[in-house]
């Protein structure tokens, strides 16, 4: 229990502190001993998986923004989408086929600077738009005017923000700030260095001390896993819980409630003494004293974090272990008993996930000739995912419904269509209830 707790506090403090870190001006000032910030910035560095699928960013560094989805169910159905963004215009576009049961439903949707449709030729026999430029709605909807006008700034607020940008580069600092102010409530004591391991080498670390209280990590673990840390405003718990929601829709099993509760558990324990030694510029060695003791040592030769053991007692745990086969690297971590292996291979972009030995999902991350391509297939799924920096948007053109001026006729017929649909969904749910 001792050891499980404390290797996923130190997973989850030190990932903070590097994030924050990282990001910090030179000139900053930082309680935090230089010794230590400069050790952490060497410790997580990129390997050769990290920095090929970071050059993958380039694709979305264009004005344009085109994604492919297609997905196989098997008898279940299948769907296609493809969505088109222009990020100087935010004009976009969004089409689709869903096939199930014999039956094809086309969609469309599409978006300028006045107007957003949608269309679905099965369900409206016209499709629908609704002008975010008319403040002064004429026909069924005249009454509303006032909640109108409030709708109509909120969308035009949303899309002036996401042009500028100004929204992911206040979220990116508030980041940086909420986790370095909790780093900075601490106190560092110069203490005697050791040797520590790197690969099979020894290596000569000095050591720094500080201790904390469980209410003080509780307070970090909650700061670093729900503040907004990158430009879409996804927190790391967010970010967890899509990870999670996506491999449970492939049919996999990815619990993270341990780590929502880990604020709460940290509260429960007393006071614990961080011993940090640096050494050769990286951090090897945390040591931590609470309950008992504990000590996590970074033992990568080339890239340290590639080896983390974790050693409590008499009981030594590879807590991640990386393997490298020419271009594969393969990444083993141990938790409560399960082994989990991620394997990426930098030239045929194919990945692998096995679960105690067990294939999950395997596919190909990699450059295609159009931008990124992300396949995979698990069991009873297969889909193909595809980034390009070329959007084709397809607005809706021809007659449509405008709600803004929409008669009380037209109104009833969409009412009407709206109910149907309710009805037929909470028909199909109801056996299952």
């Amino acid at each position: 229990m001792f050891m499980k707790k404390y290797a996923r506090l130190f997973t989850t403090a030190v990932t903070a502190a590097v994030l924050a870190l990282s990001a910090v001006p030179a000139a900053a000032e930082s309680s935090v001993p230089q010794e230590i910030t400069d050790a952490l910035k060497g410790t997580f560095v990129a390997d050769e998986p990290i920095k090929t699928i970071r050059g993958f960013a380039d694709v979305f560094k264009g004005d344009q923004l085109q994604f492919d989805a297609d997905v196989n169910l098997g008898e279940e159905g299948s769907g296609k989408v493809s969505a088109a963004f222009d990020k100087k215009s935010l004009n976009h576009s969004i089409t689709g086929t869903i096939s199930a049961g014999g039956v094809n439903i086309d969609f469309q949707e599409s978006m300028d600077d006045t107007r957003l449709a949608i269309a679905c030729p099965v369900i409206l026999q016209t499709p629908v738009s609704y002008d975010f430029t008319n403040d002064s709605p004429t026909g069924a909807l005249e009454q509303y005017s006032s909640y109108i006008s409030m709708a109509n700034q909120v969308i035009r607020t949303l899309r002036e923000n996401a042009s500028s940008g100004s929204l992911g580069a206040k979220v990116s600092d508030s980041y940086t700030e909420a986790v370095l102010n909790k780093l900075n409530e601490l106190t560092f004591t110069a203490i005697d260095g050791k040797d520590c391991t790197a690969g099979s080498a020894t290596v000569a670390c000095s050591g720094w001390q500080t201790t904390v209280s469980g209410e003080w990590l509780a307070d970090l673990a909650d700061t670093a896993l729900n503040t907004p840390m990158q430009d879409n405003g996804l927190s790391c718990l967010d970010s967890l819980r899509q990870t999670g929601a996506l491999i449970s829709s492939l049919g996999g099993d990815y619990d993270i409630s341990d780590i929502e509760q880990l604020p709460d558990q940290l509260r429960t324990i007393g006071e614990i003494t961080l011993d940090c030694y640096c050494g050769d510029g990286v951090v090897r060695e945390v040591d931590i004293t609470a309950e008992g003791t504990a000590a996590i040592k970074l033992t990568g030769e080339t890239v340290p974090w590639h080896n983390i053991v974790v050693e409590t007692g008499d009981v030594t745990i590879p807590f991640l272990t990386t393997t490298e086969e020419g271009t594969k690297t393969t990444y083993s971590t141990i938790s409560e008993g399960s082994a989990m292996a991620v394997s990426y291979d930098t030239a045929s972009g194919e990945y692998s996930v096995q679960m105690d030995d067990i294939p999950v999902i395997s596919g190909t991350f990699g450059r295609s000739d159009s931008g990124i391509v992300f396949s995979g297939a698990a069991e009873g799924v297969d889909f193909s995912f595809n980034v390009s920096d070329k959007a084709e948007i397809k607005p809706i053109e021809g007659e449509t419904i405008e709600l803004t001026t929409a008669t009380e006729e037209q109104m009833q017929s969409l009412m009407e269509i709206i109910n149907a649909l309710s009805g037929a969904a909470g028909g199909a749910a109801s056996p299952a209830a």
